[in-house]
């Protein structure tokens, strides 16, 4: 009886065939020494990373599990959704036992392949590991691969950052909530912010910053997704600004139940400061619940962490400036002392 050469088979039987002297045919039991390789279809663990943007780039895939067979000029095909990528690389390999028509095959347990710009659509894709011939099994584990368009700017507010660090608002849409953003400009070291919070629709992100910068400089805000993701150019802009920094606060601790003077100790202040500048302090009020607030209807100086670094009721006109206002030193009407009589105070 005259055998046809093996080949590798994939969960299925080979059935052995050869013809009698009579011309019937018959079968046979017969063993070949390393002649018959019966592997398991290939099982896929998972993909990474598993979330890209390929409008942007060329991004490298890495898929990992079990049952990858390759050879010398046979490899596996990966699919994703409606496209077949061939494989870069297919690594981790063991040698198939038995000599087999195809060669030397390997049973392998990582492939890497590239997906082409502008390939695939957004959404979520299933991959799939497919065998060559003639052990032609496809992986059926449930993996998928997510692909997102880029994050989209649309105004960063304020328009100016203090050289000293803060905090912009950047609002548009498709932003993750691992994102990060960057403060870029020609010649000068990038700054990356020291933390972000992204609201849940992804429609704005607010990123906190150290110092840095550069005085006076112009800076490209560039919004980056933990998939390699950033907008599109041309980017949003900040300028960079002198600001306050604040070296300590006296005392470091108070007690809300009684009005406390606090001096806080800073450089870098420009007079005036714009009527946004101040913000006030809603002051616990006595036993009965009540609650004072102090408003200006000019700013005072103020520094972080958001407390004045002067009592109004301790001034003079001439030292600060201040013409009018109002305070909250107890709970029926009082006025000003030297001489400041057209304040008033009054609980709420």
């Amino acid at each position: 009886t005259e055998l046809q050469p093996p080949h590798i088979a994939l969960d299925r039987k080979q059935d052995l065939a050869g013809a009698s002297a009579s011309g019937k045919a018959e079968h046979h039991a017969a063993t070949f020494a390393g002649g018959l390789a019966a592997v398991l279809r290939p099982t896929l663990t998972t993909v990474a990373p598993d979330l890209v943007c390929d409008a942007q780039g060329n991004p490298t895939m890495t898929l990992t599990g079990t049952g990858f067979l390759a050879s010398a000029t046979l490899a596996p095909s990966v699919t994703v959704g409606s496209q077949t990528f061939a494989p870069k690389a297919v690594t981790g390999c063991a040698a198939v036992p038995g000599t087999l028509t195809e060669g030397a095959v390997t049973s392998c347990t990582s492939i890497t392949f590239v997906i082409p710009i502008g390939t695939l659509p957004e959404g979520d894709s299933p991959v799939v590991v497919a065998n060559p011939l003639p052990a032609d099994c496809a992986s059926i584990e449930d993996v998928k691969l997510r692909v997102d368009t880029p994050p989209v700017v649309a105004s960063v507010v304020p328009a100016s950052l203090c050289a000293s660090g803060g905090s912009i608002t950047v609002n548009g849409t498709g932003f993750l909530p691992a994102t990060t953003v960057g403060l870029e400009a020609t010649g000068l070291a990038t700054l990356t912010s020291s933390s972000t919070m992204v609201n849940a629709p992804g429609t704005q992100v607010a990123a906190t910053f150290g110092g840095g910068t550069t005085v006076g400089s112009l800076y490209d805000v560039v919004v980056s997704s933990d998939d390699g993701r950033t907008d599109a150019p041309p980017h949003k802009q900040v300028t960079i600004v002198p600001g306050p920094i604040a070296f300590f606060a006296d005392p470091e601790v108070v007690f809300n139940r009684v009005n406390t003077r606090v001096t806080v100790h800073a450089t870098t202040l420009t007079l005036p400061l714009p009527d946004t500048a101040g913000r006030y302090i809603h002051v616990a009020g006595g036993s009965d619940g009540t609650t004072a607030t102090a408003t200006y209807e000019r700013a005072m100086i103020l520094t972080p962490p958001e407390v004045p670094s002067m009592d109004i009721d301790d001034l003079t006109p001439a030292a600060t400036g201040l013409d009018r206002g109002t305070c909250c030193r107890g709970r029926s009407p009082r006025t000003f002392r030297n001489g400041i009589k057209r304040g008033s105070a009054t609980a709420t």
